[in-house]
């Protein structure tokens, strides 16, 4: 019994020193940051886009996020635009989008594996301290769209067999129709034009019987140039209506403009009018 006791013992013993050192150490620090980088889709046809993205998890009470730069190389894929850095708290991650559409990026065979630098990064801890880690991007699989015979040229292929183009009608046919169209239609608006001018009615000489009302008021201011203010105003006035009647408005506002001036019309004024209006109605 003193014998299964003291091996009992020894065990429990045995089994907590591991427990009883760890204790007395401390746990073993964390690392200031971890760097992961991706790439989706992992297996992708040539000339597809992939996505490549690079997070550093970081411990802000030992590195400074500010500090962090992701440095990535892509070759030969060319970014599509230019990368994002997403910048929080106690992460930074770098986000592009990569294309390759040359011949330098077409798989070999009808797949093959390709695999991109690792990703560097460079920080500073807390004290200020240059520190640097990286990633490495998980292996592509890369399926090329392009047969063996494809891949020998160095340019995309055309067809050797292709028709010459060919119309129902001859181009130059055409052209010479096209030219004689529109010299037509500048004849024609030239036509048109003279034709306008021609038929635009000119000032025509009217003779006293056919203006009967307008004479009659041309009168009016005759005789009553001499008479008072009022009657001079509405000889003049009724002289003004007549001549748009006539086809003379053109002296009308004259007219119209003296009847009702600040000052009632003189003589002289509607006499000089009347001789105007005899001018334009023949009448001299």
């Amino acid at each position: 019994m003193k014998a299964a006791a003291a091996v009992l013992t020894l065990a429990v013993a045995v089994a907590l020193v591991p427990l009883l050192v760890g204790r007395g150490s401390g746990a073993r620090p964390q690392l200031p940051l971890t760097v992961t980088a991706a790439v989706t889709p992992r297996a992708y046809l040539f000339g597809d886009r992939v996505r490549a993205d690079v997070t550093v998890a970081l411990d802000p009470r030992r590195v400074d996020p500010r500090t962090v730069a992701i440095d990535a190389s892509f070759g030969p894929y060319e970014t599509v635009g230019n990368p994002r850095v997403v910048r929080e708290p106690t992460s930074v991650r770098l986000d592009a989008t990569l294309v390759c559409l040359t011949l330098s990026c077409a798989p070999g065979a009808p797949q093959s594996t390709i695999a991109f630098a690792p990703a560097h990064v460079r920080y500073r801890d807390r004290s200020g301290r240059p520190q640097s880690a990286e990633a490495a991007w998980p292996p592509l699989l890369a399926a090329s769209r392009l047969t063996p015979a494809d891949r020998r040229l160095s340019q995309i292929r055309v067809a050797a067999d292709v028709p010459p183009p060919s119309g129902a009608l001859d181009p130059l046919l055409v052209g010479r129709a096209f030219i004689v169209a529109a010299v037509a239609l500048l004849v024609a608006a030239a036509a048109g034009l003279v034709r306008r001018r021609r038929g635009r009615p000119t000032a025509a000489v009217l003779a006293p019987v056919e203006v009967p009302a307008l004479l009659s008021a041309l009168a009016g201011v005759e005789r009553l140039a001499l008479e008072s203010d009022g009657k001079r105003r509405s000889a003049v006035d009724r002289l003004a209506r007549e001549l748009g009647e006539a086809g003379l408005a053109r002296l009308a506002p004259a007219a119209r403009e003296l009847a009702w001036s600040s000052s009632a019309p003189s003589a002289e004024p509607m006499l000089q009018l009347s001789t105007e209006v005899q001018k334009a109605v023949g009448s001299v």
